[in-house]
């Protein structure tokens, strides 16, 4: 496969797999996931079908659901006959399978079947959650022998992945998670999204990327992925990409090997030019049943397109997309977490009012680092109730910038962004620093900013 039409596969896999992390209703997906698999592919028609249980000869009961390129006289003609028999042979195997005359499963197409149905070249492969059969998607050709070949397979199966997503989905939406749910805590809009996302990604092996900034919670959504997928007591490993490329070789080589559970790469922009390719080639080739999750906090696809990363491996990496949110845009939960880090250190303490409207009116530039940090340091004055006075610093001056009057009512978004960067200058008397991090923005974007806004 040329290395254009991978990136043109694997840009569309993305985007179907962000589709689905947001689409109301995953079912009417499902029409847009086989068009996309026939288009790729190049297949001429394609179908997808429901397993529904099994006869009493204990085969399975299939039912077709979307058609592409099919008449209802194709689905009741003996081209579909073929097909089941190779929907059967797929779903006993256990994995996806390609056939024409010269392939190892040629004996799916016998002569009299061809001469009858056409079908020269095919491609099958099972859609599964876990250890469950889903269904099956099917492609075929009539008039090519080499419209599928094996290698394709890893790719193929990225679509396989798409269809479990969307019917689990369908048949089983996640409930809103209260406030504490695994190790993702709070009751945010923002969090009960990323905990439904993340109970979507858990329920396939396909792998996901992890995006937020630093400090954010990468850990808590790759761990908690992990334990809400099929096999949470599988093994889990963890291993930052900041090492050469020899040192980080020998730990993938050994962290790869059991070929079950989750791998975890943190800082993935780091892996050298070397590493990116050996990854790539390692996705390719197929990582068993064990589950790839990277986490970032820089903008992977600017590197990539910057030629700093490979836009092949982005893609590879980038099927399913988790955005854990800075804690400034979930300020309601700061007092739920503060309370669980104390928790963790054993202490649980009284906020008053005072305090806490300081701990919610803050930037936290550092996340939910900078917050552990807060907590240690409370926990560690002895004090049975928390005062302003017991706080940091930066929170007793209340640094989350303070909006003056007047009210923002009828102001444009451009006009609100200008008033909060004026406010956060003059609470921190011109200094530029330190008002970045007040409004927790790179020191650059609070430049790019004043520039827009011609506040310099």
């Amino acid at each position: 496969m040329s290395m254009s039409r991978e990136l043109t596969w694997l840009r569309r896999v993305r985007d179907l797999a962000q589709r689905l992390a947001t689409h109301e209703d995953a079912s009417e997906l499902l029409p847009d996931i086989l068009a996309a698999a026939v288009e790729l592919t190049e297949a001429e028609r394609g179908f997808l079908v429901l397993v529904e249980g099994r006869d009493e000869a204990g085969l399975p009961r299939t039912r077709v659901v979307r058609a592409h390129g099919f008449s209802r006289a194709d689905l009741a003609g003996p081209d579909v006959q073929i097909s089941r028999r190779v929907v059967r042979e797929a779903l006993a195997l256990g994995h996806g399978l390609v056939g024409d005359p010269s392939s190892h499963y040629a004996s799916l197409l016998d002569a009299s079947s061809v001469q009858a149905a056409r079908v020269r070249s095919l491609a099958c492969l099972p859609v599964r959650s876990g250890s469950r059969d889903l269904g099956v998607l099917y492609l075929d050709h009539r008039y090519r022998d080499d419209a599928f070949q094996a290698a394709d397979l890893p790719l193929l199966e990225t679509f396989a992945t798409q269809v479990a997503l969307a019917l689990e989905w369908v048949r089983e939406r996640p409930p809103s998670p209260p406030g504490r749910r695994g190790r993702l805590v709070g009751l945010s809009p923002a969090m009960h999204s990323l905990s439904e996302e993340v109970s979507r990604a858990a329920r396939c092996q396909a792998p996901a990327l992890i995006l937020g900034e630093v400090g954010s919670g990468h850990e808590q959504v790759a761990r908690e992925l992990h334990a809400r997928g099929a096999d949470p007591e599988a093994p889990f490993a963890a291993q930052s990409c900041d090492l050469s490329t020899l040192a980080l070789l020998e730990r993938l080589e050994a962290l790869t090997q059991p070929a079950r559970g989750t791998l975890w790469l943190r800082e993935v922009e780091q892996l050298t030019p070397d590493m990116q390719t050996w990854l790539l080639e390692r996705i390719s080739a197929g990582l068993g049943s064990q589950r790839l999750i990277a986490s970032t906090h820089v903008d992977l696809r600017q590197l990539a397109e910057a030629d700093e990363f490979r836009l092949d491996l982005f893609y590879r990496l980038d099927v399913l997309r988790l955005v854990v949110p800075p804690l400034r845009q979930r300020k309601e939960d700061v007092p739920l977490l503060l309370e669980e880090a104390l928790g963790r250190l054993g202490r649980r303490l009284e906020i008053s009012p005072p305090a806490l409207e300081r701990l919610q009116a803050y930037s936290w530039p550092g996340n939910l680092r900078e917050l552990d940090n807060e907590a240690q340091r409370l926990a560690a004055q002895g004090a049975r109730r928390i005062g302003v006075r017991h706080l940091s610093p930066e929170l007793r001056e209340a640094r989350g910038v303070r909006l003056p009057a007047p009210r923002l009512e009828g102001m444009t978004l451009s006009q609100v962004e200008a008033h909060v960067i004026q406010a956060a200058l003059s609470q921190c008397e011109g200094n530029k620093a330190r008002a970045a991090r007040q409004l927790g923005v790179p020191r650059s974007t609070l430049y790019h900013l004043l520039d827009r806004h011609g506040l310099q």
